[in-house]
């Protein structure tokens, strides 16, 4: 059929043959002699993409304590691990598929018993209540309250690092040392945070990762969290939105404007993006008596937290590292899942 010598046989390598078989939507290709002439193509029909439909959640599926669920893809079930991928920004309008995922997130997490998990939903418990029996789950009923919490945290976590001589979690739990649970903050309708505490979270997302603080970030409104939004949150969720500027917002591109079916999303992880489908989660029950118990507690009710502007400031001068001068506080109770901390009179 060719003129031999009209053919360059160099260029019938083995990247020809890739190429080809990928043309050839994954069939079997081979040469067949040394001069690269003849190639024998394989007639087996490949598999059929995994059709994009809900599926429940299978706990067993979990191949880590940090690996969380997103989804089936054309692939299969898709998990990442939280400590791989870093940090998460997951967008999309109401009702369109966010609350399923950050629940199935946090009960996997949970179920690997090895991270801390920091929640707030902005719907005052009523999403995040329904875990504050576990030990590992710290419920933010305030969210100033609960950055404080976490940050008093990270602070003794930098004094773990300092005494260890690592830089930061990773190298110190490898060497060894006294195990540093990574730490899921989980901040769902971050739209709702008043500008400060989005300048707070901001910083922290910015200066906390050595210390094990991995970020997951929900809105409903990409434009008004935009101070958050445009952080280099590294994996990108985004479920249906109203228009092309959301999506290009959340994940830098078109496209999940034209999405409607609920729980349909595209995800941006490791420069690819990908279709999914996420899984059906059962949600635990939602005490009220239990729930209200727990926020009635004596340390949940303190009256006389500092103000809001020098709450702020605290926060930026931590999570900015700018320790050098020491600020004189009132003492205060802060809670976080079933724990209570307390500020010192000198922070630095």
């Amino acid at each position: 059929a060719f003129d031999p010598a009209a053919i360059q046989l160099e260029r019938i390598n083995d990247d020809f043959v890739h190429a080809l078989s990928t043309q050839l939507e994954g069939r079997l290709v081979v040469k067949t002699n040394s001069r690269g002439m003849f190639l024998q193509v394989g007639l087996e029909i490949p598999p059929a993409p995994t059709p994009l439909i809900a599926q429940a959640l299978d706990m067993s599926q979990q191949a880590t304590p940090w690996h969380m669920p997103i989804g089936m893809t054309k692939d299969g079930p898709l998990w990442l691990s939280l400590v791989e991928e870093d940090s998460f920004l997951i967008g999309g309008s109401r009702r369109k598929g966010k609350s399923g995922l950050t629940h199935g997130m946090i009960q996997a997490l949970l179920r690997g018993g090895q991270t801390e998990v920091y929640g707030w939903d902005g719907k005052g418990g009523l999403e995040f209540g329904r875990y504050i029996d576990h030990p590992d789950f710290h419920y933010m009923h305030d969210a100033e309250r609960g950055l404080m919490a976490l940050t008093e945290e990270v602070e003794d976590r930098k004094k773990k690092l300092f005494s260890s001589g690592h830089t930061n979690i990773i190298s110190h739990n490898k060497a060894g040392k006294d195990f540093i649970k990574p730490i899921a903050l989980f901040l769902d309708e971050i739209a709702l945070l008043d500008d400060q505490l989005k300048v707070a979270v901001k910083r922290m997302i910015e200066y906390c990762g050595a210390y094990g603080v991995y970020p997951v970030l929900a809105t409903n409104d990409p434009i008004k969290a935009s101070i958050l939004v445009k952080t280099n949150l590294s994996t990108r969720i985004c479920f249906a939105v109203p228009s092309f500027n959301d999506s290009i917002t959340v994940l830098g591109m078109k496209g999940a404007e034209a999405l409607h079916q609920v729980g349909r999303g595209f995800i941006l992880f490791g420069n690819q993006l990908t279709e999914f489908q996420s899984f059906t989660v059962d949600y635990p029950d939602f005490d009220e008596p239990k729930f209200l118990r727990y926020i009635d507690r004596p340390e949940a009710k303190n009256e006389s937290p500092a103000p809001d502007s020098e709450t702020a400031q605290i926060l930026e001068l931590i999570t900015a590292g700018e320790t050098d001068a020491p600020i004189d506080r009132k003492v205060w109770g802060v809670t976080g899942g079933g724990r209570s901390y307390k500020l010192k009179d000198r922070v630095k």
